[in-house]
């Protein structure tokens, strides 16, 4: 009819064995809701036509389909050796186009005919796309390998900047576009997923794009020792094999969602808030429909939070709002309280059952942060008569700082702490206290990186401390160290995160290694709060981190976890769209993700402090101090925190979650910054200003729980 659409999208195989079967029709529904409650609406039947009860689904709960033909040559690539130039072939690619487009043409929810995948850009498709357009004049054809033969102009993996470029009307490609394979979800994923979207959302030269893929194409399996597991590639003595690149969905295997299809859901949402203004102790925000041709009708419940408390909430309703249009609400929210970072969260709920999900269902949400001026203040500390005292141990040779309810040893050959002790009970494991940490495992998206670290040695950072001072300030200890962290040697990988069988191996003849220097000052108060405040630099400035910022390991004791960041959802700097500000409670066990290749994972962004804390809810809390690379929305210091019971180590070299270790005392780390995600392990590493370099002041602050 000429109007625009918007494809939100993902690729789907059709024989997914997720559950160690053929999919099955409950399976399939399963997806269509899953689906429809994420705000995907668009799904390429990729690569070959789908089960005719797939398509009844779509017909149903309504989703655009791209319907694929069955062609695919990859193997001979796409030179003079590709089987689309050849004549003997043009039978083929004719015949399968056709078959596909004759058995599904009276299926309303197919909007595009694909003529296959990765087949070569030869004139046997100039043959195909005759022969499918005699059949049907109506729907538009799209072939990604050569635009020539496309209605619609498609490429798969492009990089955010050419997205931005495109989505201008000035590209020199086939307009309309259509990114058929996009965003790669292989593990820990979706880095840019927002970027992308922003740019395709900006624009009707878009039509949209379609995630790869779904689901992990995993199956169950067991150990000999009966453990059950989600099996990959070569995990059933299948030779050649594709190892773990098929575990690209944003659903695990089992159907159960990964962090990512969080995001999918946030950033594909049909209904965007602004802040619009702050007058009187009323918000006015801005709703606009991102639909093309359906009004939204949602009941919406807000709430205000100031530093992660909720202070207020309320209602308001959203009575058909037309597609494509804006309306202002006013939101009474009252004086808010100084010196504290206040936001208004809004979430958008299904005013009556639908078919994919029941009444009260929330569809979309968004969070403003409303303006204020946030003042620093000291925290106060607690009672004490007297300041702390500092002495040498003669027998550990340590520097040790003692008051009341607190004693805390400072190695003297690391520059960092040996034990911390609150009320007689350590709260860091002694001999485990914070140290540099620029390292992380290595996730499916690293594979531009990871070489690169480990020739550095960056997994394997020894510490030694000179130049160390002691004074008496205000009734605080502070001390100063210089401390040189660098590797006795660089080391390479054995394996890869495709095959996902890693084993590290030191390179004893490679010492010329990346070397870091810190200038680190310790500040003990009287309470015993202990506050690290550290200047990072380092020989290789151009070499991008895993991370940057220190790691320690806290007992497993104080299991309890909670933080006040980006949550609940595990989050990273390119992919924290769905995870709002807020004061979350969850434990170190429940922050483990079940990732088919163990790999990076539970960071939290913009986090102003977080605790660990015992049964009866007495621990340790860290606060952030200062960072030079990142600040809250109010410019207070944040940090980037994880808090698991396993070492970027352990899970590099751990090929299934079974192969990890026991769950012990938990690895924390406190980061002024992290690398994003990206989308390498098929498309582009994260973009510049994700990629985190050594030069940075970073600071926190430990104190007791």
């Amino acid at each position: 009819n000429g109007k625009p659409v918007k494809l939100r999208g993902v690729n789907r195989h059709e024989t997914e064995p997720s559950m160690g079967h053929a999919i099955t029709r409950e399976v399939m529904e399963e997806d269509i809701l899953l689906m429809k409650r994420a705000n995907i609406n668009h799904v390429r039947d990729s690569h070959y036509p789908d089960s005719p009860y797939w398509y009844y689904l779509c017909d149903k709960y309504g989703i655009y389909l791209m319907d694929e033909a069955n062609i695919e040559s990859h193997h001979y690539h796409y030179g003079d050796a590709s089987l689309s130039h050849p004549i003997e072939w043009r039978d083929a690619h004719v015949a399968r186009m056709t078959e596909m487009v004759v058995s599904n043409y009276n299926h309303p929810s197919i909007l595009i005919w694909s003529m296959g995948n990765e087949a070569g850009p030869g004139k046997n498709f100039e043959y195909a796309y005759a022969a499918a357009r005699a059949i049907d004049p109506m729907r538009p054809i799209q072939y990604e390998r050569n635009n020539d033969y496309s209605d619609i102009g498609c490429r798969q993996y492009p990089p955010v900047a050419w997205v931005r470029k495109v989505a201008t009307g000035k590209g020199d490609v086939k307009y309309p576009y259509h990114i058929n394979e996009f965003a790669h979800s292989m593990g820990n994923a979706l880095g840019n997923f927002a970027q992308y979207w922003k740019s395709m959302d900006s624009t009707n030269f878009f039509i949209g794009g379609a995630i790869w893929d779904w689901v992990d194409q995993s199956l169950w399996n067991y150990t000999p020792e009966g453990v059950k597991y989600l099996a990959s590639g070569g995990n059933f003595g299948d030779i050649p094999n594709d190892g773990q690149f098929v575990m690209n969905g944003v659903l695990n295997g089992d159907r159960y969602p990964k962090p990512q299809y969080y995001e999918v859901k946030k950033v594909y949402q049909n209904l965007y808030t602004s802040l619009e203004g702050v007058s009187g102790g009323v918000a006015t925000i801005s709703l606009f429909n991102r639909n093309y041709y359906e009004p939204c009708s949602y009941t919406a419940v807000w709430t205000l939070e100031a530093d992660g408390e909720e202070i207020g909430k309320g209602m308001f309703e959203v009575d058909s709002l037309a597609p494509r249009t804006k309306e202002d609400k006013l939101v009474g929210i009252g004086t808010l309280p100084e010196g504290k970072e206040c936001y208004l969260n809004v979430f958008y709920l299904l005013k009556e059952d639908m078919p994919w999900a029941d009444k009260g269902f929330e569809a979309c949400m968004d969070q403003m942060a409303l303006p204020g001026v946030i003042l620093n203040e000291a925290k106060d500390l607690l009672p004490s008569s007297r300041p702390p005292r500092h002495f040498t141990d003669r027998k550990t040779g340590n520097l040790v700082v003692k008051g009341p309810g607190f004693k805390v040893e400072f190695d003297k050959t690391q520059g960092t702490i040996a034990s911390l002790r609150y009320n007689r009970k350590d709260v860091i494991v002694p001999g485990e206290g914070p140290r540099l940490n620029v390292f992380r495992a290595i996730i499916n998206n690293d594979g531009w990186i990871y070489r690169s670290w480990f020739e550095q040695g960056l997994h394997n950072l020894e510490h030694k401390a000179s130049g160390m001072t002691v004074k008496e300030v205000d009734g605080q200890v502070i001390i100063d160290f210089d401390v040189i962290s660098k590797a006795p040697n660089g080391a390479h990988l054995v394996g890869t995160t495709a095959t996902a069988k890693c084993v590290i191996e030191e390179d004893s003849e490679n010492t010329s290694v990346m070397q870091f220097i810190s200038h680190v000052t310790w500040t003990v108060t009287r309470d015993g709060s202990v506050t690290l405040s550290s200047k990072i630099t380092s020989d290789k400035p151009d070499q991008v981190l895993g991370r940057l910022g220190y790691i320690m390991k806290v007992p497993a004791a104080l299991a309890g976890f909670t933080y006040y960041g980006r949550g609940p959802v595990e989050n990273y700097s390119d992919r924290y769209t769905c995870a709002f500000v807020g004061k979350y409670e969850s434990t170190v066990a429940e922050q483990v993700q079940n990732y088919t290749k163990p790999q990076d994972m539970a960071n939290h962004e913009q986090v102003r402090w977080a605790s660990l804390t015992g049964r009866r809810g007495k621990g340790v809390m860290f606060e952030a101090t200062e960072n030079s690379l990142k600040s809250s929305d109010f410019g207070r210091p944040v940090m980037s925190v994880s808090a698991i019971p396993y070492s970027a180590v352990d899970m590099v070299q751990a090929a299934h979650q079974y192969e990890l270790p026991e769950p012990g005392d938990t690895w924390l780390c406190l980061d002024a910054a992290d690398t994003g995600l990206g989308g390498a392990s098929c498309g582009p590493a994260p973009l510049d200003e994700d990629r985190v370099h050594s030069d940075a002041s970073f600071g926190f602050t430990i104190r007791r729980k």
